[in-house]
């Protein structure tokens, strides 16, 4: 879902080509003077590189043209230019497009100036003579596959600008298979970007501040991760597809959890929010099949779309924040497709909370938090029922209304934390 969004975007960005005009001045084609006989298109007020003679070998593309600023490469430009071996960009480009360069097989030298701060999807795939690559100080995003397929690509300068690397950005290349015989992981400024085939067990460095989206996407055979308490972030579909993947804890210094970041992660039974998350985005833990149980502390404030879809275990959400924004959709929590998207399991909220209009609007049991005696309220008569069960040893009709730790247990301290509400009350 999220390679078709950005397909989408692409697509869409294709139109946008001059930011200071979206005038089509007859989308007339001139030629340069250079020996690549480079084709452009006049877009009004600037013009886009839109290809050039298939039998080139050198592009030197100008800054600009009859008096007009040469601003962008128009997507799949010099796709597949068989003779193409060098390529100069000018200093009024910003992004290098979507597979503007790809499968030219005879490239081996591009100079990229300072002025480029995106290299789009599929820019460079295939080009499989560039043996060398200098990315410019000022690059902050090089997008999935990028260099992928570039098979004699064996240096790549990358500044400390870079922000994102995109999934399998230099797959299939020298350069990548040099950097794992180093470092099972692909670490670039502090983001983990890609993790080597097979591996069953990770220990990210504490030098990692973040987890890049698909970092360890279908990491078929990966079992435990173990991450420091220096991660911040946990990129979209970071760990989607970890079938296998069981031992995980998130420490207290993560604050953000990308969309469908543990989407399909089938072994995964529980799981623990930190406390810094604010929002469960779409499709986080979609199809989570042995997720049984999720506590959403009161700092969680979104669940979104799909966030706990069709997992087929689930049997209790707990959402301690009143006034939670939940997707109003019933497969945002719901049990399967094969189910209709319902949920046999309970909802566990305050009274009067999102929680317990959800759980009303789409006809799913719920559970008021703290309501010991199972009346439908909570107050000082739960206390009681609590005190009672502890020092009694009596049981609870529903244990998880009481759990307010999330630890499984109920003790002294879900006592004390039931206090602590009812004075916040």
């Amino acid at each position: 879902m999220k390679k078709l969004a950005k397909k989408i975007s692409a697509f869409l960005a294709a139109f946008a080509i001059c930011s200071s005009s979206f005038a089509f001045w007859g989308n007339i084609t001139v030629f340069s003077e250079d020996s690549a006989d480079l084709e452009y298109t006049d877009n009004g007020e600037c013009l886009t590189v839109t290809g050039c003679s298939r039998t080139a070998s050198r592009a030197v593309i100008p800054a600009e043209m009859n008096g007009k600023p040469v601003t962008s490469i128009q997507d799949s430009a010099f796709l597949g230019c068989p003779e193409l071996r060098s390529v100069v960009l000018p200093d009024t480009i910003e992004v290098i497009s979507n597979s503007a360069f790809s499968y030219c097989s005879s490239l081996e030298s591009v100079t990229i100036p300072d002025s480029v701060n995106k290299i789009d999807e599929f820019a460079f795939y295939g080009c499989s003579s560039l043996t060398e690559i200098t990315i410019p100080d000022g690059v902050e995003t090089i997008e999935w596959s990028a260099f992928a397929g570039c098979t004699s690509l064996e240096t790549v300068n990358i500044p400390d600008s870079v922000t994102y690397v995109g999934l399998n950005a230099f797959l299939d290349t020298p350069w990548l298979k040099a950097k794992y015989r180093e470092n099972p992981l692909l670490i670039v400024n502090g983001i983990v970007c890609s993790a080597k085939d097979h591996l069953l067990r990770v220990e990210i460095p504490r030098s990692a501040f973040s987890i890049g989206d698909n970092a360890f996407e279908s990491a078929e055979y990966l079992k435990t991760v173990k991450i420091p308490d220096t991660i911040t972030n946990i990129g979209d579909y970071a760990f989607a597809e970890c079938k296998v993947l069981k031992n995980l804890t998130l420490p207290d210094s993560v604050t953000s959890i990308g969309r469908g970041a543990f989407t399909l992660c089938n072994e995964i039974t529980s799981f623990r929010i930190p406390k810094g998350v604010t929002a469960i985005e779409d499709e986080t833990f979609a199809f989570d099949s042995k997720l049984t149980d999720i506590y959403l502390h009161n700092n969680v404030h979104k669940i979104g779309i799909n966030a706990f879809g069709s997992c087929e275990s689930l049997e209790a959400v707990i959402i301690d924040d009143p006034e939670c924004e939940i997707a109003d959709y019933g497969s945002t929590i719901s049990n399967g497709y094969d189910k209709n998207y319902t949920f046999s399991g309970k909802i566990y909220g305050h009274k009067n909370s999102t929680a317990q209009k959800y759980a009303q609007t789409y006809d799913y049991e719920f559970g008021v938090i703290g309501d010991a005696n199972n009346d439908g309220e909570f107050g000082t008569a739960d206390l009681v029922a609590l005190e009672n069960s502890l020092i009694r040893s009596t049981e609870l009709a529903d244990w998880r209304t009481v759990d307010k730790d999330n630890s499984g247990n109920i003790d002294v301290y879900d006592l004390i934390l039931l206090r602590q509400q009812i004075l916040e009350k």
